[in-house]
């Protein structure tokens, strides 16, 4: 099953290959203990992984995207009627 995507400023479309979870933590030596006292940062970030028309695979954050096509047909379509705030 194929969905498509679509950058949500420039419209170019890719195929959406799955998402990910991004995390990372860098830690530097404090100043006035060093390694003692260190300064550490950490975050986290979902992402998803597309490809282009030459499979070229990029990631971006995902509100940059929106789903335009699962398996050629409109989200609206392949959803019908179904309440999803429930």
């Amino acid at each position: 099953m194929a969905i498509i995507v679509q950058h949500r400023t420039t419209g170019q479309r890719f195929v959406l290959l799955g998402t990910g979870y991004a995390q990372w933590l860098a830690t530097t030596p404090g100043l006035f203990l060093g390694n003692l006292s260190p300064n550490r940062e950490s975050g986290e970030k979902a992402v998803i992984a597309v490809a282009d028309n030459e499979g070229n695979i990029s990631w971006w954050e995902p509100e940059l995207l929106q789903v335009i096509e699962v398996d050629g047909k409109r989200p609206v379509e392949v959803l019908g009627n179904v309440n999803l705030k429930a």
